[in-house]
């Protein structure tokens, strides 16, 4: 019934929280509530594909997968500007969660292709890692901002009908550069 769905729902949630807690993935539960909710608003993971491009440990990852998507996939090649054991600690997280719809690939966005597309996908932090060197250029050079539109396409391509796309990351600017 609904309400049994809801309530396991919630239990999931629960241990989802208390789990990336335990492995170090987020300091508080009360903190990491408030921020997957913030980040995630409005969106439904029922039945649904969920990209998480840069994933690293799976944080977010295992949140939609606990949510009810169909398939989660965490990419996460590990190289330049990751942390060091993201597969050892993605597979002891999933394999606490019990879940079965999340999948690790330790593939850069470049480099990844499936015959799917997804319906939520997200970039936390990793939109200026999908090329590093390009980023640095991207405010001045044609190259640079050729090779990130290639990319965002391949991002596109992989976009179903109607697919949520989330980018957040910092700026290269911050308050007190403006005040000061």
């Amino acid at each position: 019934s609904v309400s049994d769905r809801i309530m396991k729902t919630s239990q999931n949630i629960s241990h989802y929280y208390s789990t990336m807690v335990q492995k170090g993935m987020f300091q508080t539960e009360k903190r990491l509530a408030f921020y997957v909710n913030h980040l995630f608003q409005n969106i439904d993971f029922t039945e649904k594909r969920f990209l998480d491009i840069g994933g690293g440990s799976g944080l977010y990852s295992f949140y939609g997968a606990t949510n009810g998507a169909i398939s989660t996939v965490c990419l996460e090649p590990e190289d330049d500007g990751s942390s060091a054991n993201v597969a050892k600690q993605f597979h002891a997280a999933k394999n606490t969660l019990q879940l079965k719809s999340a999948f690790l690939e330790q593939k850069t966005i470049q480099n990844f292709s499936t015959n799917h597309q997804f319906d939520i996908i997200l970039l936390h932090n990793s939109i200026n890692h999908i090329d590093e060197e390009a980023c640095i250029k991207l405010h001045y050079s044609d190259e640079a901002q050729e090779t990130y539109r290639h990319i965002l396409s391949q991002i596109y391509d992989l976009a179903s009908d109607n697919a949520k796309i989330i980018v957040c990351d910092c700026s290269r600017n911050n308050f007190f550069d403006f005040v000061f």
